[in-house]
């Protein structure tokens, strides 16, 4: 079940990644929007692997 839960958590790490590095050209509110979205993606995956994979022990 442990490995379960890494592999989750990578993925979503994984798709936080992929959203911080899309940039629209000429569009600088859709790429500060998808930065963030990113960013709060990758942190939730952080977490994630920290609480309830317990992988950061």
């Amino acid at each position: 079940m442990k490995i379960l839960h890494l592999i989750i958590g990578i993925l979503i790490i994984f798709i936080g990644s992929l959203f911080m590095s899309i940039t629209v050209n000429n569009e600088v509110f859709k790429t500060i929007i998808n930065k963030i979205v990113g960013f709060v993606i990758l942190v939730g995956g952080i977490i994630y692997l920290r609480k309830l994979a317990k992988f950061g022990q």
